[in-house]
């Protein structure tokens, strides 16, 4: 070996040393690879740092660890140079690479036979009285001796002032999900609980601490992580029916005593009454209608069975749906006031005890309402460079005195102040009468190309205009 070859830990004082040691043993070393004499790396801190080493000559003794002559190190922290970070990613590659990581028995300062840069490359070793055992390096010995140290540290590794908490975070505006994050929480001195690390990839907590927290924590991590989004399959930890979580995780989320709403500034979540949700409209004839479950106090976490949160207080919700029709109705989109005769009967047969319809469709059914014009077509595709003028038909639906637009919203306000709700499938019955007398739409005569575009003096077209129609000169009512 090279006499000027020296451990890695020479290049960085004692203090740097001592607050890498976390880095490297809570797993926050999330990426170190080695190529040649390069050694880069990813280190969790405030935020994702990246780390790069330039280690010359740089070569890994099964005895001494991570040997060099050389070192600079660069990082995107604020030091920068022989940081911390840079520190804690040459302890991950020595544990990584299976040699010494250079620290001391305690485990959190450079070992004193190299702490500074004018330590000897050779140091005195002392010559036992007995023989040494020669450690085996086989793949099967490492794997159990990995084993049998993540079994002893399963329950003793956590001390009182660390502990792996979880914050239940409300749905964002326009979002209809929770979602449950884990947090490595430390203590502070009023003796309450203070976020040390929240987490946001919860698989990689689990390669991370999973061996390291108690056992009940592990399996909390386990089932939290398969919950994953239905559309975004890399996001995890989605508390809802249709990412697998069930009302039992809730329950065993509250039973740990650690689970917050949204940060530790309240008590943490306790066990409530259950209480009861009944089936009822929100929406409104302008914008539509859809089924929730309302409750008394509360909000509502779509799990199945389904639980409420109000305040620091959790517990289920009784009511009288299955999982499927809980699924349907939680996934229902707002229904438009004109189709709820349409949709009625289908949700009446989904689910029991179905409340009435918010509004009813108007009790006069719907006429056609027609008038004869002239008007002048613009093809759009460019095959016709001029118009050309042709008789149409301009239809209406009326509802006994009041007229709405066949292709305006479902719903419409009379001069008068009534709201007409349109009754939208004897509509379409009436429409369907129109075109099978071979009428044309606008749309076809707008869209026609070539030798098959329709010139002036074709039949009637069926045109669903605006109101404004009617306004035109030389009109025939029909």
């Amino acid at each position: 070996m090279p006499a000027e070859l020296q451990p890695w830990h020479a290049w960085f004082d004692a203090a740097t040393i001592r607050r890498a040691v976390p880095y490297a043993s809570d797993g926050d070393v999330e990426r170190v690879r080695r190529d040649g004499e390069s050694v880069v790396a990813s280190v969790q801190g405030h935020q994702a740092y990246r780390v790069h080493i330039a280690a010359k000559g740089i070569r890994c003794d099964p005895d001494r660890g991570i040997l060099l002559s050389d070192l600079e190190s660069t990082c995107s922290c604020p030091v920068a140079w022989l940081c911390k970070h840079a520190a804690a990613a040459l302890i991950a590659l020595a544990r990584s690479e299976g040699v010494p990581d250079g620290l001391d028995e305690e485990g959190d300062s450079p070992a004193p036979d190299a702490a500074v840069r004018s330590a000897p490359a050779h140091p005195t070793v002392p010559t036992p009285s007995l023989p040494v055992a020669q450690a085996l390096r086989d793949e099967a010995t490492v794997q159990f001796g990995a084993w049998l140290r993540s079994v002893g540290q399963r329950e003793g590794t956590w001390s009182a002032d660390h502990r792996l908490c979880w914050h239940l975070l409300p749905p964002k505006p326009g979002e209809a999900r929770w979602r449950i994050v884990p947090v490595l929480a430390k203590r502070l001195k009023s003796g309450g609980w203070g976020v040390g690390k929240r987490f946001g990839e919860i698989g990689r907590v689990v390669e991370q601490l999973g061996a390291s927290v108690p056992h009940a924590d592990g399996a909390l991590l386990r089932r939290i992580a398969a919950l994953r989004h239905p559309h975004h399959v890399w996001e995890d930890g989605w508390l809802d029916s249709a990412c697998g979580a069930g009302g039992d995780l809730i329950a065993a989320l509250v039973d740990s005593g650690v689970c917050y709403v949204e940060s530790f500034a309240h008590g943490p979540l306790r066990q409530g009454p259950s209480q009861r949700g009944e089936l009822a409209w929100r929406g409104s004839a302008r914008d539509g209608w859809r089924l929730d479950i309302a409750l008394q106090r509360g909000r509502l976490i779509p799990t199945w069975p389904p639980w409420y949160v109000d305040g620091d207080i959790a517990g289920p919700i009784d009511t009288d749906l299955d999982a499927a029709a809980f699924d349907a109705l939680h996934g229902m989109p707002v229904v438009p006031t004109g189709l709820l005769p349409t949709a009625l009967p289908v949700l009446a047969r989904l689910v029991p005890g179905l409340p009435d319809a918010p509004v009813a469709p108007s009790a006069i059914p719907p006429t056609g309402y027609m008038l004869r014009c002239r008007v002048r077509f613009a093809p759009q595709n460019g095959y016709l460079h001029a118009g050309f003028d042709t008789d149409a038909l301009a239809v209406w639906m009326r509802y006994g005195d009041v007229l709405v637009d066949a292709d305006g919203a479902a719903a419409a306000r009379a001069p008068d102040g009534r709201l007409v709700v349109r009754d939208l499938p004897a509509e379409h019955a009436l429409l369907a009468q129109l075109s099978g007398l071979g009428l044309a739409t606008d749309l076809d005569l707008k869209l026609a190309r070539g030798a098959g575009a329709p010139r002036a003096g074709v039949p009637l077209a069926l045109h669903r205009a605006g109101l404004e129609l009617a306004q035109r000169d030389g009109q025939q009512r029909v």
